[in-house]
């Protein structure tokens, strides 16, 4: 049976008596609403209007009894509020009430500006304990500020009232989601982890532990991103005894952690654990443990959660391991950081995952192989004797080839779907960062899928393969004695591996750039690859500290702003200067901009709220000037960032895609400054871009002052080629990058400029650019499986021309160098490079201005990094050559020191091989330029 919670409207189920409270928000539940249905729209709004006793909402209530007493403690009275105005806000309608306090929709009626405002019920403003409490919910909750947390703009008290004022979140929560969804998909539901992760790591940096996180305390933004809300029970990891009550438990029920209930210590730890309950409570939606709270309580106190997957499918079990880890009852079994978790999430997030390029799964993919077929074998040597034996049973003789394939294939297709259906990945792609995902929904494979996936890309080449050897080889003792036999076993020998390439050359040429690189068993499965960059989000700020201000020159105070530090003063014309400042209401610092009246802030850009512009907490107009402050985000100009060596492309694409996207916004409303110099495009220390309104700091450029007359003239489209082009001349970059600079610098610029922008960023930001070790290892895996055995069958076929001429053996063998050289020139010409680098979507490029090479270049280059490989070939053609001019017999018994020109072979192969294993060493460790790219002038670069 079902009961309606009238204050929270949640279904709370039972079994024997309808629950007196709830347990989502720890409400009583008045007894017209225990009914074994729900009850229709008009008979509940009958129940709150005739209800008893009111529903008193558990999320503001601070103390409940001890677990011996579950039975919330509810004021004697809900005091209701028949107020108009509060200071300068103007209340608009009541959001929700609790027994600390109410909170209403207000607007503040000097800004415009629309909150929620939070006041402290008459039941507790009279104890000193409480609106201390309250004062400092107000300070923790201003002292986070960050993207993905709420914002408190100010705190106040008027005619004896206090209150403090909140960013308005109308979006609804995460339980307003699931209530009406249902159970959310793995990755949305992770999305929304990772968001609620990245708040509270401020607070917990910050040594602040939330203690009340649920989904209802879990706010949807505008963009759909999730902001962590209701510091009201936050608590410092040190102990605060003089705001603690003996005995009580603080939070909800259903979120709470074992030693919350026990009124134990609580830590970062604490918060965990409400994690796991609400990761438990997206992906089955329910809550770990249900009933009325004192049920809630108890099984928190003493059962085991059940697992997640026993109340929804398709959860990757890596996954359901973790939530359980999180609900441990003991805090030193749970994750010990919310880095942690963090790090468990990422990999199931549809965030953070670029196109897997072909180098880095042809890595992959040849990791793997070894790993299947090493399986394969050491299975086979159990499987096979059994095998032949059940065979010889019923009288049948089984072939060796046959009974090769059927103790491989089996392994090698399980190796394959049992590990990406399961767990989305194989040791190949855990190891370079990738995963499996159905296409549509981002979500893991089924088994069906992975099981096509394996079968046509491993399957079906094995099986060709194995036939072909049976068809072509058939091997006996005179197969090694005669010379003639002895060349056709070479050449079947390789062309059995080249007809199992046949297999693989079409799976692989329906892969493009602009697919995603899909290759053909994957549009037929309905699955691809994705590389984990972790996350896309701006890592720029771990390497570099932040801007910081001087010693103010004058003892200046601004209404309630008490003057830290100065980072800027105008020295010519109007002064302006800029500010580090000290709320002293909320011990908060901010941002102060004075004297800056060239372009007045309106009362939209007042009042406006998103992460590409600082939020304004005051705007003031004394004698003709004006000043305005600011939130503080400490950080500093992107291009400064962007100027030091080793910056990622990866991490600044998406930073040059948000303050684009932040244009566009601000050309609709007219919002964009009237001068934005380079210094107005700010990083944060959160790896975040703001566009500020005004410089906050000097520009210097050859040691002269260039705050606001550098880049005066330039357009924000220039001011940002302009950080481009200086983040290009210290950095590795693809070289789609130069050529979107050139576009920028261009006069053909659509008119919706900054939405083209944004659209050419999204794309960017999706593909890899980087070119590293792991990158090259891929494309050397290319070369050698697809290159090699290309030039490989070309040295036999120009070997078997030159047998049939009476010419020398090291004219022969000069033949056959030459036909090597030939056809990787032909392939460089004509792929630019080579087929490798075109399906890796690698460009040769000139070192000294990074232009394109010509194909002349890219070709000798190709010929100087594959001429030690044709030359081993070519030694090795020459022993085979001089055995037969000398009718040597072939046997066991032949040693190369019995030949006269073995020595001299043997030196030639062995140096040949050195400098082959010396240019894939230099080629690993430094991707862009290989011995090759040092003899030509030329450099490996991402298109």
């Amino acid at each position: 049976m079902q009961i309606h919670c009238l204050n929270c409207n949640s279904r709370i189920d039972y079994v024997d008596k309808p629950p007196k409270f709830c347990s989502e928000c720890g409400s009583q539940i008045s007894s017209i609403a225990s009914d074994s249905s729900i009850r229709d729209d008009q008979t509940i709004a009958a129940a709150k209007t005739t209800a008893d006793f009111a529903a008193v909402d558990f999320e503001d209530l601070d103390a409940t009894q001890a677990p011996d007493n579950t039975r919330p403690i509810s004021p004697e009275h809900v005091e209701k509020f028949n107020l108009e105005t509060v200071g300068p806000y103007r209340i608009l309608g009541k959001l929700g009430q609790g027994g600390m306090g109410t909170v209403y929709e207000a607007v503040n009626m000097e800004s415009g500006r629309h909150v929620a405002l939070k006041l402290l019920s008459a039941a507790v403003r009279g104890t000193p304990e409480m609106v201390q409490r309250f004062q400092r919910e107000s300070e923790i909750a201003a002292s986070i500020n960050h993207p993905r947390s709420t914002f408190v703009y100010e705190s106040g008290e008027h005619d004896g009232q206090l209150y403090i004022t909140m960013e308005l979140m109308s979006g609804g929560t995460l339980r307003d989601i699931v209530e009406k969804e249902g159970p959310l998909p793995v990755g949305r539901a992770i999305d929304y982890m990772l968001d609620i992760i990245d708040g509270l790591l401020v607070a917990h940096d910050a040594g602040i532990v939330h203690r009340d996180l649920k989904p209802s305390n879990s706010f949807v933004d505008t963009d759909g991103r999730i902001k962590v809300g209701d510091f009201g029970l936050a608590k410092s990891f040190l102990a605060d005894s003089s705001l603690t009550q003996t005995g009580t438990f603080m939070g909800t029920p259903q979120y709470a952690a074992p030693e919350q209930i026990r009124n134990a210590d609580v830590d970062e730890r604490t918060d965990i654990y409400a994690l796991g309950g609400m990761l438990f409570y997206l992906l089955s939606g329910r809550a770990p443990f249900v009933g009325n709270a004192a049920q809630v309580i108890s099984s928190i106190a003493t059962d085991v959660p059940a697992k997640v997957s026993d109340f929804t499918k398709n959860i990757p079990r890596p996954l359901v391991r973790l939530i359980a880890s999180c609900l441990e009852k003991d805090p030193n079994r749970r994750p010990f950081n919310l880095n942690v978790v963090r790090d468990g999430l990422l990999q199931y997030s549809t965030r953070g995952a670029m196109v897997a390029d072909p180098g880095r799964r042809m890595a992959a993919f040849f990791l793997d192989s070894i790993t299947a077929s090493f399986l394969s074998v050491l299975i086979s040597t159990f499987t096979s004797p059994t095998l032949m034996f059940a065979m010889s049973a019923f009288r049948y003789e089984i072939h060796p080839q046959l009974l090769g394939l059927l103790t491989v294939l089996p392994v090698v297709l399980l190796y394959f779907s049992v590990l990406e259906s399961w767990f989305g990945t194989t040791l190949g792609k855990w190891i370079f960062g990738m995963r499996v995902v159905d296409n549509g929904s981002l979500e893991l494979p089924s088994f069906l899928q992975a099981l096509i996936r394996s079968l046509m890309i491993s399957g079906i080449p094995l099986l060709i393969s194995n036939f072909a050897s049976y068809m072509m080889l058939e091997v006996t003792p005179e197969s090694y004695t005669d010379w003639n036999q002895v060349m056709g076993m070479i050449f079947k020998s390789q062309a059995a591996g080249m007809i199992s390439w046949l297999a693989i050359i079409p799976m692989i040429a329906f892969a493009r750039r602009e697919n995603g690189y899909r290759c053909l068993h994957e549009l037929a499965s309905g699955t691809r690859v994705v590389r984990l960059s972790g996350n896309l989000e701006s890592k720029l700020m771990d390497h570099f500290g932040v801007t910081v201000p001087t010693q103010a020159e004058d003892n200046l105070a601004f209404g309630q702003y008490e003057v830290l530090g100065q980072f800027y003063r105008s020295t010519s014309g109007s002064p302006q200067s800029t500010f580090l400042v000290k709320d002293k209401k909320l011990n908060r610092p901010l941002w102060l901009f004075d004297g800056f009246g060239d372009s007045p802030l309106n009362e939209e850009r007042t009042n406006l709220s998103r992460p590409g512009r600082l939020r304004i907490i005051q705007h003031a107009v004394e004698n003709g000037k004006q000043w305005y402050a600011t939130e503080s985000v400490p950080g500093l100009p992107l291009v400064e960032a962007l100027e030091q060596p080793g910056c990622k492309w990866h991490s600044v694409c998406p930073l040059i895609r948000d303050v684009a996207y932040e244009l566009m916004l601000s050309e609709e409303n007219n919002l964009i400054p009237s001068r934005l110099t380079e210094n107005q495009i700010w990083l944060d220390h959160t790896g975040r871009v703001h566009l500020l309104d005004h410089p906050l700091i000097h520009s210097t450029v050859d040691g002269e002052d260039q705050a606001t007359e550098r880049a005066t003239n330039e357009t924000p489209i220039e001011t940002i080629n302009s950080i481009l082009q200086r983040f290009m001349a210290k950095n590795s970059h693809p070289v789609e990058l130069i050529e979107l600079s050139k576009e920028l610098q261009g006069d053909s610029l659509p008119e919706d400029k900054y939405r083209w922008l944004v659209t050419r960023m999204n794309e960017m930001v999706e593909k890899p650019s980087s070119w590293n070790s792991v990158d090259r290892i891929g494309m050397t895996a290319i070369s050698l499986g697809c290159e090699y055995s290309i030039i490989m069958s070309s040295v036999l076929l120009a070997s078997f021309l030159a047998i049939l001429t009476n010419i020398p053996p090291v004219y022969q063998s000069a033949i056959t160098f030459a036909g090597g050289c030939l056809v990787v020139g032909l392939m460089a010409y004509f792929f630019q490079g080579g087929p490798a680098l075109r399906l890796c979507g690698v460009s040769v490029r000139r070192n000294k201005d990074k232009s394109p090479a010509s194909r002349i270049r890219a070709t000798l280059r190709a010929i100087i990094g594959w001429m030690p490989w044709i030359l081993m070939l070519a030694a090795l053609m020459f022993i085979i050559f001089q055995l037969k001019e000398t009718n040597v017999e072939v046997d066991s018994n032949i040693k190369m020191s019995d030949q006269d020109f073995g020595i001299p072979v043997a030196i030639t192969a062995s140096a040949a091989f050195l400098v082959a294993g010396l240019g894939t060493l230099v080629a690993i460790l430094n991707p862009a330029r290989g011995l090759q790219d040092m003899l030509t002038g030329t450099r490996l670069m991402r298109k």
